[in-house]
């Protein structure tokens, strides 16, 4: 929503957009066609990373990602946009077992 003080945008978590009427969600329905930009991606990550998913809302990232992505403070604080955004982050795979290493390759 805008801040009316300070006119910026400012961070609604997902369980206000029921209650308060100036926090109206970045995406209306999900799309799966639909890919943020890398500027998109870039900006509202900070707040996926802290919002708590609710019923209306699931897409909160903070119990999966919030502690495992770690953002640069001078990239997002200090608008050093030489700086990378992201400083470390850790994401867990699986792939189906082999059979052999043959089939690594």
């Amino acid at each position: 929503k805008i801040d009316p003080y300070s006119n910026e945008t400012i961070f609604c978590p997902s369980y206000l957009t029921e209650f308060d009427e100036d926090c109206m969600p970045c995406y209306k329905s999900i799309n799966y066609d639909f890919s943020p930009t890398p500027e998109e991606f870039l900006t509202y990550l900070p707040w996926f990373l802290s919002d708590i998913p609710v019923e209306m809302c699931p897409l909160g990232g903070k119990p999966s990602f919030g502690s495992i992505v770690i953002l640069n403070p001078n990239y997002y604080k200090l608008k050093n946009l030489n700086e990378p955004p992201i400083l470390a982050s850790a994401f867990m795979t699986f792939h189906t077992s082999l059979g052999s290493s043959e089939e690594l390759i």
